[in-house]
């Protein structure tokens, strides 16, 4: 909740600024709209690392593992960097902005194991508490928002005591 408060915070801002600058500035209605809407509707863009790329990828882990929704987002995001490639406005800008899109979600793309292993270190040294709970088969597919029992064989391990074993020292 606390991260989707975060990512929202960016549009929410954007609206009350719209109506702000149309009270302060009435006579300027039409060139505030023509810069305001574009602008909010780009951010909302399903792309990372825009505010549109980061709600999806939230809307996402809420039904799928975590990393699965990672190369989901990156997924998404190369559909719509290129479905704009070949039906939007052919450009300079467009094409600059689009293709520093697509480089960011290639970066992005290379760091997903890396933020993986960050989100189970984090659950390992964190004592979070989480109401729901799932059955999972492997070590991928844990969930963002869920308490695991990771079944290994015919036995069945707490998701504490998998993550202290990977991580304890020695």
């Amino acid at each position: 909740m606390k991260e989707l408060l975060i990512i929202i915070a960016g549009p929410i801002f954007q609206f009350f600024a719209f109506y702000l600058l149309l009270f302060l500035i009435p006579s300027k209605k039409e060139l505030i709209r023509l810069y305001h809407y574009p602008i909010l509707c780009f951010n909302l863009l399903p792309i990372y690392p825009l505010d549109g790329g980061k709600l999806l990828c939230l809307f996402l882990e809420y039904f799928f593992p975590y990393k699965t929704s990672k190369k989901g987002m990156i997924k998404i995001s190369y559909f719509v960097i290129v479905f704009l490639l070949f039906l939007g406005k052919k450009n300079i800008n467009t094409i600059g902005i689009l293709f520093f899109l697509a480089l960011i979600t290639y970066k992005e793309s290379q760091k997903i194991d890396t933020l993986y292993q960050k989100f189970l270190l984090e659950r390992y040294l964190k004592n979070y508490t989480f109401p729901k709970r799932k059955i999972i088969f492997s070590e991928d597919n844990f969930y963002r928002e869920r308490k695991h029992l990771i079944k290994i064989g015919d036995n069945y391990v707490l998701e504490k005591n998998y993550l202290e074993k990977k991580y304890s020292s020695k």
